[in-house]
């Protein structure tokens, strides 16, 4: 699928002009989520880069799921719970495994990732990883005991704490998290509610984590 110029921080293994495309549909509380990233940044990045230089660019979609089974359709208990699926066609190579349930945080570590995605596009792909290790911080129990704020700005710390942002990146990161109440909105969300929109448009969103295989067709 195409890249828009305003998601380039997406990009995290490869060249926009790289033949083959392999897009990783993560959600940042999801634990085989960030098995998997720790995965391709320590083992599938450096075999892509030494193998196929130049052959394959690596895009994370983001995919928060605060309601996957809802959405679905499905329960933990439901049948297609875990069940393995493939599509294959000339185009696209698609496999998923339904891991996944929903969690109430999705929605804010989504929100942090997004707007350290603007605020330092170049720092996206590690903060992400330092997210993922982290990610038991903000499991279902402990984020019960926070505040929605308490959790975004524990987001944006987890900047400096991991050496991923700098202080002043920490702090725009904090700013563009806070509600919109301008013109006495109550519902406004944050700078990047409607960049979370798009990462939730589909109808029916694959589970995390999955991933896309895009490459060229061969006659």
């Amino acid at each position: 699928m195409a890249l828009k110029p305003s998601m380039s921080p997406y990009l995290i293994i490869g060249e926009r002009q790289a033949p083959n495309t392999l897009e990783m549909f993560w959600d940042y509380v999801c634990p085989y989520s960030g098995k998997s990233a720790n995965a391709m940044e320590t083992i599938l990045k450096p075999l892509l880069e030494s193998k196929y230089p130049n052959k394959v660019k690596v895009i994370f979609r983001p995919q928060p799921q605060p309601c996957e089974y809802r959405r679905r359709g499905m329960t933990n208990t439901s049948p297609c719970h875990r069940q393995v699926e493939k599509l294959t066609t000339s185009l696209v190579s698609f496999r998923y495994s339904n891991f996944s349930v929903g969690h109430s945080s999705s929605t804010l570590v989504h929100e942090a990732g997004l707007a350290v995605s603007k605020v330092a596009p170049n720092a996206f792909w590690q903060y992400s990883l330092a997210l993922f290790k982290a990610q038991d911080q903000f499991y279902d129990v402990p984020a019960s005991t926070m505040t929605p704020s308490q959790i975004r700005e524990k987001l944006a710390d987890l900047g400096k704490t991991s050496g991923t942002l700098s202080d002043q990146e920490v702090e725009a990161v904090k700013q563009a998290l806070v509600l919109n109440t301008k013109d006495g909105a109550r519902n406004g969300g944050v700078s990047v509610t409607d960049d979370l929109k798009l990462c939730s448009t589909s109808s029916s969103p694959p589970p995390c984590p999955s991933f896309f295989y895009c490459r060229p067709l061969v006659d």
